[in-house]
């Protein structure tokens, strides 16, 4: 065995020790605090311009998949 795989086990050994849940709760806690960055960005920020020139307001977009996925993540 190479050293490469000797790290490659000391590293995945590591990664076991971590539990599950902990994991699910730090990715789950990631994308609310995500989806809370998302509904306090100022006006200026969350508007796009489309082809016609009208402007669009893209918070309740990314705010419905950021639920989307976390009502996905936390029953799963």
């Amino acid at each position: 065995m190479t050293p490469l795989h000797y790290f490659g086990d000391l590293v995945r050994d590591m990664l076991l020790r971590v539990p599950l849940g902990a994991v699910r709760i730090l990715f789950v806690s990631t994308l609310a605090v995500l989806l809370l960055w998302v509904l306090r960005l100022p006006q200026r920020d969350v508007s796009g311009i489309a082809t016609s020139g009208q402007r669009h307001n893209l918070r309740p977009w990314a705010a419905v998949a950021l639920l989307v996925q976390l009502v996905i993540y936390i029953f799963l």
